[in-house]
C-alpha cells in the first residue's frame, strides 16, 4: 500500500491568525457575552475547564470543533452555526500554508516546570485511555459507500481533521496540536481489516510543546479494509477515531 505524507507546522494559535479565524474568535466573545455567562459557569456547563475555555474565547489558543460545539449549546446557541465559522478558520489556515514562529522560549519552559509526571497517568486513567495498538472489538470495516467525516482525539494534546476514502484508498488531512506538554505529541494512522491489529500503524506528526503540525496522508485500501485515527502522548493514546 503506497501513500503520500505532507507536514506543515504552525504555532499553537493555529487557524486563529487569519481573517476566518478572528470570525470565530468574535463569534465565541459574543456568544459568551449574550449568555451572560461567567468563565466558570461556562466551566460548569461544559467539558473544559475554565482556563482552556479563558484561552479559546479570547484567541489565545485554536478550540477543538467538539469545544466550539459546546460552548455554543451551553450559551443557548446553534453549534452548526459556528461550526461553519471553524471550518472556514481551518480552510484558510490550510490555503495559506505557511509556517509560524515557535512559542517563546521561557513561556514553555514555565509551561514545562508546572507540569507533574502524575497528572498525565491520572489523565489516563479518569479518561480510561487505550495504549493498545489496534481498533478494539467490534471495529472491523464493513463495505461502504465513498464519504467522507470529521474525525478529533484529545489526551491533553489532540489531533482534529477530515478523512475521505472510496473503495481504494483513504485521504486524512488535519492536525496535531501540543499546547503545553513536554512530551511529543503523535498523530497516528491506522490501517486494518480486523480487530486488535493494524497491518499498517503509520506516524502521521509529531508536535513538541507550543506546536501545532498540519498534516495530510493518502494510503491504499484493499478490499474490507478501513482507517482510524488517534492522538498519543508519552506512551498513553486515545482510541481510535
Amino acid at each position: 500500500m503506497g501513500g503520500q505524507k505532507q507536514v506543515r507546522e504552525y504555532s499553537s494559535t493555529g487557524p486563529l491568525g487569519s481573517a476566518a479565524g478572528q470570525d470565530l474568535v468574535r463569534e465565541l466573545r459574543r456568544m459568551k457575552a449574550a449568555s451572560g455567562l461567567s468563565f466558570a459557569r461556562l466551566g460548569a456547563e461544559t467539558t473544559y475547564s475554565r482556563a482552556s475555555l479563558e484561552r479559546y474565547i479570547n484567541g489565545k489558543l485554536f478550540p477543538s470543533r467538539q469545544a466550539v460545539a459546546e460552548i455554543a449549546r451551553a450559551c443557548g446557541a446553534d453549534p452548526a452555526d459556528v461550526q461553519r465559522l471553524w471550518d472556514a478558520a481551518v480552510a484558510a489556515e490550510s490555503a495559506a500554508g505557511q509556517p509560524t514562529a515557535p512559542l517563546d522560549r521561557r513561556t514553555a519552559w514555565r509551561r514545562r516546570a508546572r507540569l507533574v509526571v502524575a497528572a498525565l497517568a491520572l489523565t489516563a486513567l479518569v479518561l480510561g485511555l487505550d495504549t493498545g495498538a489496534a481498533p478494539g472489538k467490534g471495529s472491523v470495516p464493513s463495505a461502504r459507500a465513498d464519504g467522507c467525516r470529521d474525525y478529533y482525539a484529545e489526551i491533553r494534546v489532540y489531533t482534529i481533521g477530515r478523512m475521505c476514502w472510496t473503495a481504494e484508498g483513504a485521504t486524512v488531512s488535519g492536525y496535531v496540536l501540543n499546547p503545553a506538554e513536554p512530551g511529543p505529541a503523535l498523530a497516528q494512522l491506522c490501517v486494518s481489516n480486523r480487530p486488535n491489529s493494524c497491518s499498517q500503524l503509520i506516524d502521521l506528526a509529531t508536535a513538541g510543546v507550543g506546536r501545532q503540525v498540519w498534516y495530510q496522508r493518502t494510503v491504499g485500501l484493499a478490499p474490507g479494509y478501513g482507517a482510524w485515527i488517534r492522538t498519543c502522548l508519552s506512551g498513553y493514546c486515545t482510541s481510535w477515531k
